[in-house]
Protein backbone atom coordinates (compact mmCIF):
# COMPACT_ATOMS: atom_id res chain seq x y z
CA UNK A 1 0.00 0.00 0.00
CA UNK A 2 1.52 3.59 -1.04
CA UNK A 3 2.11 6.18 2.03
CA UNK A 4 0.87 9.58 1.37
CA UNK A 5 4.29 11.80 0.17
CA UNK A 6 5.26 14.43 2.53
CA UNK A 7 7.82 17.71 1.63
CA UNK A 8 9.43 18.96 3.97
CA UNK A 9 11.74 22.17 3.41
CA UNK A 10 14.22 22.81 6.69
CA UNK A 11 17.78 22.68 7.22
CA UNK A 12 19.36 19.69 9.21
CA UNK A 13 22.43 18.82 10.50
CA UNK A 14 24.67 19.78 11.07
CA UNK A 15 23.59 23.13 10.52
CA UNK A 16 23.89 25.24 12.94
CA UNK A 17 20.57 25.61 14.14
CA UNK A 18 17.62 24.43 16.32
CA UNK A 19 15.39 24.48 13.58
CA UNK A 20 17.68 21.69 12.15
CA UNK A 21 17.79 19.41 15.59
CA UNK A 22 13.87 19.82 15.28
CA UNK A 23 13.31 18.67 11.74
CA UNK A 24 15.57 15.73 12.50
CA UNK A 25 13.44 14.88 15.02
CA UNK A 26 9.87 15.56 13.27
CA UNK A 27 10.96 13.53 10.18
CA UNK A 28 11.93 10.52 12.41
CA UNK A 29 8.55 10.22 13.74
CA UNK A 30 6.85 11.28 10.56
CA UNK A 31 8.79 8.42 8.61
CA UNK A 32 7.02 5.78 10.36
CA UNK A 33 3.72 6.62 8.69
CA UNK A 34 4.70 8.58 5.47
CA UNK A 35 6.82 8.87 3.19
CA UNK A 36 8.45 12.29 3.52
CA UNK A 37 11.07 14.61 1.48
CA UNK A 38 13.20 16.85 3.03
CA UNK A 39 14.60 19.77 0.95
CA UNK A 40 17.29 21.83 1.58
CA UNK A 41 19.54 24.80 0.64
CA UNK A 42 22.60 23.61 0.70
CA UNK A 43 24.45 22.09 -1.85
CA UNK A 44 25.14 19.04 -1.74
CA UNK A 45 22.63 17.29 -0.11
CA UNK A 46 24.00 14.42 2.60
CA UNK A 47 25.33 11.42 0.13
CA UNK A 48 24.55 8.79 3.14
CA UNK A 49 20.58 10.41 2.90
CA UNK A 50 18.55 9.20 0.32
CA UNK A 51 15.66 11.18 1.59
CA UNK A 52 17.49 14.81 1.51
CA UNK A 53 17.58 16.52 -1.49
CA UNK A 54 18.31 19.64 -3.16
CA UNK A 55 15.94 22.01 -3.02
CA UNK A 56 16.05 22.54 -6.95
CA UNK A 57 14.60 18.72 -7.16
CA UNK A 58 11.76 19.62 -5.40
CA UNK A 59 9.59 20.96 -8.56
CA UNK A 60 10.51 17.89 -10.86
CA UNK A 61 9.74 15.72 -8.14
CA UNK A 62 6.71 17.07 -7.39
CA UNK A 63 5.18 16.56 -11.07
CA UNK A 64 6.41 13.43 -11.14
CA UNK A 65 4.53 12.24 -7.97
CA UNK A 66 2.77 14.74 -6.48
CA UNK A 67 3.16 15.03 -2.82
CA UNK A 68 -0.24 15.37 -0.10
CA UNK A 69 1.42 18.24 1.80
CA UNK A 70 4.20 20.47 2.33
CA UNK A 71 5.41 21.86 5.45
CA UNK A 72 7.57 24.69 5.25
CA UNK A 73 10.03 25.18 8.80
CA UNK A 74 10.82 28.87 8.71
CA UNK A 75 13.04 30.89 11.18
CA UNK A 76 14.94 34.08 11.40
CA UNK A 77 17.94 32.70 9.98
CA UNK A 78 19.37 33.56 6.13
CA UNK A 79 19.48 29.61 6.29
CA UNK A 80 15.56 29.76 5.13
CA UNK A 81 15.41 32.06 2.53
CA UNK A 82 15.41 29.45 -0.16
CA UNK A 83 11.84 28.90 1.28
CA UNK A 84 10.03 32.07 0.51
CA UNK A 85 9.89 31.23 -3.64
CA UNK A 86 8.55 27.76 -2.78
CA UNK A 87 5.86 29.09 -0.17
CA UNK A 88 4.39 31.37 -2.84
CA UNK A 89 4.30 28.79 -5.56
CA UNK A 90 3.48 25.62 -3.43
CA UNK A 91 1.19 26.76 -0.69
CA UNK A 92 1.66 24.19 2.56
CA UNK A 93 1.84 24.17 5.85
CA UNK A 94 4.29 26.75 7.79
CA UNK A 95 6.10 26.70 10.86
CA UNK A 96 7.03 29.42 12.48
CA UNK A 97 10.02 29.25 14.68
CA UNK A 98 10.59 32.88 14.85
CA UNK A 99 7.64 35.06 14.83
CA UNK A 100 9.53 37.88 13.59
CA UNK A 101 11.50 37.24 10.52
CA UNK A 102 12.77 41.01 10.15
CA UNK A 103 16.31 40.15 10.73
CA UNK A 104 16.83 37.82 7.82
CA UNK A 105 14.44 38.70 5.41
CA UNK A 106 15.64 42.29 5.31
CA UNK A 107 19.38 40.96 5.39
CA UNK A 108 18.84 38.85 2.33
CA UNK A 109 16.92 41.83 0.70
CA UNK A 110 19.60 44.10 0.75
CA UNK A 111 21.83 42.06 0.13
CA UNK A 112 20.61 41.20 -3.20
CA UNK A 113 20.29 44.83 -3.57
CA UNK A 114 16.35 44.38 -3.69
CA UNK A 115 15.71 47.83 -2.21
CA UNK A 116 12.35 48.71 -4.12
CA UNK A 117 11.39 44.87 -3.13
CA UNK A 118 12.24 45.73 0.45
CA UNK A 119 10.13 49.06 1.14
CA UNK A 120 7.02 46.85 -0.90
CA UNK A 121 7.38 43.95 1.70
CA UNK A 122 7.50 46.58 4.54
CA UNK A 123 4.96 48.26 3.18
CA UNK A 124 2.49 44.76 2.61
CA UNK A 125 3.55 43.42 5.73
CA UNK A 126 3.07 47.03 7.62
CA UNK A 127 1.90 49.73 5.62
CA UNK A 128 3.14 53.26 5.73
CA UNK A 129 5.04 52.63 9.02
CA UNK A 130 6.89 49.53 7.47
CA UNK A 131 7.18 51.65 4.33
CA UNK A 132 8.56 54.37 6.24
CA UNK A 133 10.44 52.29 8.04
CA UNK A 134 11.88 50.72 5.53
CA UNK A 135 13.22 54.28 3.68
CA UNK A 136 14.42 55.37 6.93
CA UNK A 137 16.59 52.22 7.50
CA UNK A 138 17.88 52.69 3.77
CA UNK A 139 19.91 55.87 4.97
CA UNK A 140 20.81 55.64 8.71
CA UNK A 141 21.34 52.92 11.10
CA UNK A 142 18.04 51.34 13.19
CA UNK A 143 18.51 51.83 16.67
CA UNK A 144 18.89 48.11 18.19
CA UNK A 145 15.08 46.35 19.16
CA UNK A 146 13.59 48.64 17.08
CA UNK A 147 13.20 45.80 14.06
CA UNK A 148 11.29 43.68 16.56
CA UNK A 149 7.71 45.93 15.76
CA UNK A 150 8.48 44.90 12.10
CA UNK A 151 7.63 41.02 11.90
CA UNK A 152 7.86 40.46 7.94
CA UNK A 153 5.95 37.11 8.10
CA UNK A 154 2.19 38.35 6.87
CA UNK A 155 3.49 37.39 3.32
CA UNK A 156 4.27 33.94 4.46
CA UNK A 157 1.33 33.77 6.59
CA UNK A 158 -1.32 34.52 3.87
CA UNK A 159 0.47 32.35 1.75
CA UNK A 160 0.43 29.31 3.84
CA UNK A 161 -2.72 26.66 3.77
CA UNK A 162 -2.02 26.14 7.67
CA UNK A 163 0.30 28.13 10.42
CA UNK A 164 1.46 26.65 13.74
CA UNK A 165 4.61 28.32 15.56
CA UNK A 166 6.85 26.50 17.13
CA UNK A 167 7.77 27.43 20.93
Amino acid sequence: MKRDRIAMFSCIPPAHSGIAEYTRNVVKHLAENFEIDVFIGEKPAPAEANNIFHHVEFAWKNVRDPYQVIIYQMGNNEIHDFEYSYIGCYPGILVLHDIILYQARSKYLLKNSLLKEYEEEMRYCHGYSGSRMAQISLKYPIPPLVDLNFSMNKLLIENSLAVGVHT
